[in-house]
């Protein structure tokens, strides 16, 4: 994707047109849950989630002009006797407090074989159980092709021609969230034919589980919740001893996280961090007590980019510093593309934005939070942010010199999320579909 020329507006599709008097929403139900407006460009397809009652449909759009393709009913079967939401604290899934069930819909980002694999999931608040299964929507009708049960899956991944799927089963004890994370690795027809494992989870990282995330690169495979299991793909295995609350790809098969310990002042203290740097092999090759990484994109990085962890920066060789961030200012490290890495410098009156030289840590730039509050995403040479009084303006700054290249107006609020040809930007009113041309 190349970001040098300002993108324009291909097509709106308007959810008058579609379910009068719903809204749009995200195709993933943590995300929903929240009312977040979202969707996903498919091989050529727009998907979006709409809400329907306590439950949700999900569309089809045409991604060369935004016709309307499909809009199915997520037909499965929901208690029909209204009951009050429960009490109990341990009860994780908020639901409407007149509804015994709720549907919700968690759709992977990829298809295989034309057909895309949704996890489908019921809650039944009378009884406190949850079902899910994984049904396979054509892109071109939107036709259900295969149906699996799954109960384990919070998600589904597509990678190559096989199927991931993963979830977790929380448990309440005390202060700390533990419980079960599940991965499996399969087909279409039996999601677990490779592996299925079930790896418990002590609750040392603190994590809220308010969210999760299903994910893949190299010969890995890492699921995070409340705490993150990063597993060999082939087999399943942890490839890190002990409890992790994040993990990325680092450039040049390398991969980058944080191992968490009981804190050893107190069981009750946030936990004591390790940033670890590992290889493709899962060999670890440098650990950095006391730090953490951040999980930052890396987008047109050689492979011999230094790394980050905290406010310090690392020779990807050795281990060794080579330059540190400055703390007090620094509160988030965005991205690294190109030879320029982006943080945020958060203040009592603004946020800014900042580029250093990823060798040196020569400042190269700095943009107020008018103009970039948000990050989101970058071609290698030039970086998107989003700023305006109302979070309404996208623009792209050239990564070296910060310099304005182009600025677009969207809508307040809307959620963007960068595609094959362009940008998508969603409110619960209208999908835009933006095209570089």
């Amino acid at each position: 994707m190349d970001f040098a020329k300002q993108p324009e507006l291909a097509w709106t599709a308007a959810i008058t047109d579609i379910q009068p008097g719903e809204r749009f929403l995200s195709p993933h139900r943590m995300a929903a849950m929240y009312e977040v407006a979202d969707a996903y460009e498919v091989d050529g397809t727009v998907i979006a989630a709409v809400r329907e009652g306590p439950s949700v449909r999900l569309v089809g759009l045409d991604g060369e002009d935004g016709a309307l393709r499909w809009n199915v009913a997520l037909d499965l079967e929901i208690p029909e006797q209204p009951q009050h939401a429960s009490d109990d604290p341990t009860l994780l899934v908020p639901v409407p407090q007149e509804t015994t069930g709720i549907t919700e819909v968690t759709c992977a980002a990829a298809s295989l074989d034309g057909a895309l694999p949704c996890v489908i999931s019921v809650f039944d608040t009378e009884a406190q159980t949850r079902s899910a299964s994984i049904h396979y929507f054509t892109l071109s009708e939107g036709n259900v092709v295969a149906t699996v049960t799954a109960d384990h899956a919070d998600a589904v991944r597509v990678v190559d021609d096989t199927i991931l799927t993963a979830g977790w089963a929380p448990e309440r004890e005390d202060q700390n969230i533990s419980g079960t994370i599940t991965i499996a690795r399969g087909t279409v027809a039996d999601p677990a034919a490779d592996w299925i494992r079930e790896y418990p989870i002590a609750g040392i990282c603190f994590g809220s589980g308010d969210g999760f995330t299903l994910g893949a690169f190299g010969d890995f495979v890492h699921f995070s919740s409340v705490s993150t299991v990063f597993v060999d793909a082939d087999t399943g295995e942890p490839v890190v001893d002990g409890e992790l609350s994040s993990i990325s790809e680092l450039s040049g098969d390398r991969f980058m996280g944080t191992r968490c310990e009981p804190s050893q002042l107190s069981p009750q203290q946030s936990p004591d961090r390790i940033a670890i740097v590992g290889d493709g092999t899962g060999q670890l090759l440098h650990e950095h007590p006391g730090l953490h990484s951040w999980n930052e994109p890396r987008i047109r990085t050689a492979s011999d980019a230094p790394y980050i962890a905290s406010y310090s920066v690392f020779d990807t060789g050795t281990g060794e510093e080579t330059w540190r961030l400055p703390a007090g200012d620094t509160s988030q490290v965005v991205a690294v593309t190109g030879e320029t890495l982006i943080a945020f410098q958060d203040s009592v009156d603004e946020r800014q934005t900042v580029g250093y030289d990823l060798h040196t840590g020569d400042e190269r730039w700095r943009v107020h939070g008018d103009d970039f509050y948000q990050y989101e995403g970058a071609d290698g040479a030039r970086v998107l942010g989003r700023g305006g009084a109302d979070m309404n303006m996208v623009s792209a700054f050239d990564a070296a010199t910060g310099a304005i290249v182009w600025s677009l107006e969207v809508p307040d609020g809307a959620n963007l999320r960068i595609v094959s040809d362009g940008l998508l930007v969603a409110t619960h009113e209208e999908i835009r579909y933006y095209t570089f041309g």
